[in-house]
């Protein structure tokens, strides 16, 4: 009996002995901002642009700016519905993929800035 015990005892002290270290961090590790980031969860993609006028799922640049008239746009009514929704953040497409630029700019012609505004005149 005492040689089983023992024969246990050794057995059990050799596992014991080459048990895995634990996993030491390797590569790149986040940062505390892109830690907080991550626990923020849900994001709000917006895109707004011409397709928003034309009815199109896609659109290809041809469109006229001028067709964007947020007569009604309503920035806090798509920011409520985001928070009900459960989002924590929005981020705006500010360009998108057929050219519009979504602020008022010199460097092309497809931009915001031949929109009209609220008062039904370009924004330039």
């Amino acid at each position: 009996m005492k040689k089983r015990i023992l024969t246990f005892g050794i057995i059990l002290a050799m596992i014991s002995g080459h048990a895995q270290k634990p996993l030491q961090p390797y590569g790149a590790l986040p940062t505390e901002a892109q830690l907080k980031w991550h626990e923020m969860e849900m994001y709000c993609i917006v895109h707004y642009g011409s397709a928003t006028y034309t009815d199109k799922e896609w659109g290809y640049g041809d469109e006229d700016p001028a067709l964007i008239n947020p007569a009604k746009f309503d920035a806090q009514q798509i920011v409520s519905a985001a928070k009900a929704g459960g989002f924590k953040g929005i981020i705006v497409v500010a360009k998108h993929h057929d050219g519009l630029c979504l602020w008022p700019t010199e460097t092309t012609g497809y931009s915001i800035k031949k929109a009209h505004g609220k008062t039904g005149k370009a924004i330039s």
